[in-house]
């Protein structure tokens, strides 16, 4: 997959220890312009739990919003010559894996591995020109995003736009 901008919505799994959420959200990316959102939403027992990550690389910062109160922000610094990484590289040195059946659709499952991680994507075997689901294995936990709309459009800008509890 090369560098494009990118938007997927769908489904998503968190598996950490004992603890399994499921919920649904959405992330995009704009590699050209240096931006990329992550915003998922798990209700789990009546409790709600947002997460959202905003990475821009253009205004070197890192937005996290604390998912249990949603009025805190945890802003990284970002060093000026730092990009944003292509969050699809890894695809180029990934390692085919075989088929799988996830969510009974069949699906082409590549993957790459590394000290403390690893990245899964698999394509659907019917239509190779879009990711069916990406997984990613580390200490915080297994998540897993199966896509019901993926779109290698340009994602729309005010995805990418600070939230008011960040403006500080």
């Amino acid at each position: 997959m090369d560098p494009l901008p990118s938007y997927g919505r769908g489904q998503v799994e968190f598996h950490h220890h004992d603890m399994h959420q499921f919920g649904e959200g959405h992330f995009a990316c704009d590699q050209p312009l240096q931006k990329a959102v992550e915003a998922y939403h798990f209700d789990e027992f009546h409790q709600e739990l947002n997460t959202y990550f905003l990475q821009r690389f253009d205004l070197h910062r890192i937005f996290d919003i604390d998912p249990k109160d949603h009025k805190e922000c945890n802003i990284r610094v970002l060093p000026s010559n730092e990009t944003l990484p292509s969050i699809w590289a890894w695809t180029a040195v990934a390692t085919y894996k075989g088929q799988d059946v996830v969510r009974n659709k069949h699906a082409d499952v590549w993957i790459f591995q590394a000290p403390g991680i690893s990245l899964e994507v698999g394509m659907d075997t019917k239509d190779n020109t879009r990711p069916f689901f990406y997984a990613r294995d580390s200490a915080q936990g297994r998540v897993v995003f199966t896509f019901d709309t993926w779109d290698a459009r340009q994602p729309a800008p005010e995805l990418f736009e600070v939230p008011h509890v960040c403006q500080k």
